[in-house]
């Protein structure tokens, strides 16, 4: 299945961001990035993204605060957390949390699940009789 998800990575470290950005485009991901949390809520009202990958500890605005601020732009959009400090987001109600250093393959394989819903989703409301 070629990935068609747009992601936003919001990570305040640009080593980080890139490392994302290169390894999910070069998978066939849409990806932006964000270096800031006010940055990654101007990137939603802009454009719609499928997923945001969201690093928790940042110097303006953290990660958890920049969530809540998503989630009323773009209820439909699945965060993931990242952070060294997994109680830092425990209490959100975010798709998951991956502990930082990432775990690459499950990354893809979170985003790969996202996909399939996505598809099953969009598939099931295509059908007569699918909307609800």
């Amino acid at each position: 299945m070629e990935p068609t998800l747009s992601i936003l990575v919001v990570d305040d470290h640009p080593a980080m961001g890139s490392t994302l950005y290169d390894i999910l485009e070069d998978l066939g991901y849409r990806v932006t990035i964000a270096r800031t949390g006010h940055a990654a809520i101007e990137q939603c009202l802009a454009r719609e993204f499928d997923v945001v990958l969201m690093d928790v500890r940042m110097p303006d605005l953290n990660g958890v605060e920049t969530y809540q601020r998503i989630k009323t732009i773009a209820a439909e959009t699945q965060i993931i957390m990242m952070s060294a400090d997994v109680e830092d987001v425990v209490k959100q109600n975010a798709y998951s949390i991956l502990k930082k250093p990432l775990d690459i393959d499950n990354l893809l394989s979170m985003l790969d699940r996202i996909q399939q819903q996505r598809q099953h989703h969009s598939s099931f409301m295509g059908k007569p009789g699918g909307e609800q």
